[in-house]
């Protein structure tokens, strides 16, 4: 699922995507701290496949460390017209800070079949979050990175 202000989607990609890996390539070349500045990019694109619809995802640089999210949706591979499901701008960091987030989550689950406490604030409301202890994700890292 993806929320930004007021618009949700649900978004199922399937096994021929690298959807996580396209996502953070795609967000990758946005900035200056990822790659060499003269490699730096705009906007990034990249395309899910959904079988048979595909989305195809739109990043933008804006102002102030946000990130611009649009997402056409095209009923099949031959994309004759696209209808646009999410458009809205977001916190570049706290982007990153989820997907981080998950991954260390993921990688703790693979590797040692234990799960992380995540808190769910505001449950069931229009801002619902949820939140795991840094600490405990930065030391996870450093374990996997030694």
């Amino acid at each position: 699922m993806l929320k930004i202000d007021n618009n949700e989607h649900y978004i199922t990609p399937s096994y021929l995507t690298d959807s996580l890996g396209d996502f953070v390539d795609a967000i990758i070349r946005l900035k200056p701290e990822f790659v060499d500045a003269d490699e730096v990019k705009g906007y990034s694109c990249f395309e899910w496949d959904c079988e048979p619809a595909i989305y195809k995802w739109f990043l933008y640089n804006e102002p102030d460390n946000k990130v611009r999210i649009k997402i056409l949706v095209y009923a099949d591979e031959f994309q004759a017209s696209a209808k646009e499901t999410i458009n809205g701008i977001c916190d570049f960091d706290n982007l990153v800070s989820k997907i981080v987030s998950g991954y260390i989550q993921l990688k703790e689950y693979i590797t040692k079949r234990r799960n992380i406490e995540v808190k769910v604030f505001n449950q069931d409301e229009w801002n619902e979050y949820y939140h795991s202890s840094f600490d405990e994700e930065l030391s996870l890292l450093k374990k996997a990175l030694n």
